[in-house]
């Protein structure tokens, strides 16, 4: 798996507070930074503060030579709110990244079962899960 940098732009003082948590529980910046992310938890607010993020079934397709394949990714999380608006608020980039990260793997799929295997399904939250 190749490795990539995540940058962020801190002052001095807050880095080195960073670097004190860290520590604290025997991790590296960038262990930390991983486990926060797989820990937050933040329910989305729309502007009349009753949305809340609900989690939906989201259905992709590719045509891989000719053939339909299929997948299935549940528990996607997008933002509803019955005030404001009764449907599923699909963000494009979500859309995007997750189409982009789930395309090589039915992919892959596909071309190990010699084409014989057109429906994938997968769970949003081991997608999502760093390793």
């Amino acid at each position: 798996m190749s490795k990539r940098y995540l940058v962020t732009e801190i002052k001095k003082e807050d880095k080195n507070k960073v670097k004190l948590k860290a520590l604290k529980y025997g991790l590296s910046i960038d262990e930390l930074i991983v486990k926060s992310i797989e820990s937050f938890n933040e329910d989305v607010i729309c502007q009349c503060h009753k949305a809340r993020v609900k989690e939906v079934t989201y259905h992709h397709a590719i045509d891989v030579s000719g053939v339909k394949v299929n997948a299935i990714v549940d528990n996607v999380p997008t933002m509803t709110c019955k005030s404001c608006d009764d449907d599923a608020l699909f963000d494009l980039e979500l859309i995007s990244l997750l189409n982009n990260l789930i395309e090589p793997l039915m992919l892959d799929g596909f071309i190990e079962s010699k084409r014989k295997k057109t429906q994938f399904n997968f769970d949003y939250k081991l997608i999502e899960s760093i390793n």
